[in-house]
């Protein structure tokens, strides 16, 4: 018998509520947010947005896009979010609607006034049971700061949220077949139990964990060998001095005070 996960389980029960839902979904980038969503709306009444642009007059065009093939029906004039806040509202008055606003902190960036206006909706159509907004994330400084924090226009809107957890040493070794606890071991090392990291590592076990590691790390077409500066440069501004000091303890220097002799950095920075 299938046994819904705590994530799913949150979000069944948002999405039957009698009640204007806000869900904030969150966790590291490949930990398995969108599949997950994707998955849970696949029989609802949904519109499902992915920002990939950080312009605000393309987002608007995508965003009329994505309502128009998902609810199939004419594509809408967005110049402006309230816009989109006023078709949300229209397009739920008779039925449940679940949006999905997949890398908002990009969509956020772009379009300035996006958190005010939803706040404002919020604020006064407590009514409107039948929608149901889900901001999903991979920043977590943003997610945390820009959403949670008592100066966000969002502050206290939320209704629910999910933070979604790398996979366990368990899940790990029933997803890629290992017996092993080292193997197991050494995969969540390097992998830090990220679901589309442990994944590459399924179906492979005619090769060795060292094999594996170098053929996607070490290669220089290799698919992870420039993720970890993708997920840096998701957090800080300016990679370079925690390059510095990553590049020196994966070289064995693991004390501040030789941190900070070998980079010419103060020991309060190395912290």
């Amino acid at each position: 018998m299938y046994v819904k996960t705590k994530e799913e389980e949150i979000l069944e029960k948002a999405f039957n509520s009698n009640k204007l839902e806000l869900v904030m979904v969150y966790g590291r980038r490949r930990v398995g947010k969108t599949t997950m969503l994707a998955n849970f709306i696949k029989d609802k009444k949904s519109v499902f947005h992915v920002t990939t642009s950080t312009k605000s007059t393309q987002i608007l065009e995508d965003l009329a896009l994505d309502f128009s093939y998902s609810l199939k029906g004419v594509k809408p004039n967005f110049t402006q979010f309230q816009d989109v806040i006023d078709f949300l509202d229209a397009s739920s008055k008779t039925e449940r609607l679940i949006v999905i606003f997949d890398e908002f902190p990009l969509f956020a960036t772009a379009i300035e006034d996006s958190m005010g206006k939803l706040q404002r909706y919020i604020d006064f159509h407590q009514d409107n049971a039948n929608l149901k907004i889900v901001l999903c994330g991979s920043s977590l400084s943003f997610m945390k700061t820009q959403i949670d924090d008592k100066a966000s226009p969002l502050y206290g809107r939320k209704t629910a949220q999910i933070y979604l957890k790398a996979f366990s040493l368990s899940q790990i070794a029933q997803l890629t077949n290992r017996s092993k606890l080292e193997d197991i071991i050494k995969i969540f090392s390097v992998t830090g139990g990220i679901a589309k990291f442990v994944a590459l590592f399924a179906n492979k076990n005619n090769c060795s964990i060292e094999e594996i590691i170098e053929e996607l790390f070490f290669s220089l077409i290799s698919f992870l060998s420039e993720e970890a500066i993708k997920l840096l440069q998701m957090e800080v501004r300016d990679t370079s001095s925690y390059e510095i000091i990553l590049k020196l303890i994966a070289n064995g220097v693991n004390q501040n005070s030789k941190l900070s002799d070998k980079s010419g950095f103060s020991t309060s920075l190395i912290s």
